[in-house]
């Protein structure tokens, strides 16, 4: 798992490598908002509310392209930041 999993995605471009839904392949464009199930892209045509665990991602990080599962990312974007540090790092401290 790459470490942008642990990292925020808006403002991230994206495009989608796979999908169950082909006519959605290809799309890219920019992170503008998440939710647990969805990421929200804005492509140059309109924004698009693409799920989670349906699709594979490729994102631009540090200028070249890394491709993330949906289901490694298919959480509330605050808890998956939280559990990838802990799995990283151990115990979060207070």
């Amino acid at each position: 798992m790459h470490k942008i999993v642990t990292e925020e995605l808006i403002g991230k471009k994206t495009r989608i490598k796979t999908s169950t839904m082909p006519e959605i392949v290809g799309k890219e464009g920019t992170v503008i908002n998440e939710t647990m199930k969805t990421i929200t892209i804005k492509t140059k045509e309109k924004e698009l509310i693409i799920p989670k665990k349906e699709c594979t991602f490729e994102f631009e990080y540090h200028g070249k392209w890394v491709t993330v599962r949906g289901k490694d990312l298919a959480f509330r974007p605050e808890e998956r930041i939280k559990k990838h540090w802990r799995n990283m790092h151990g115990k979060m401290r207070r």
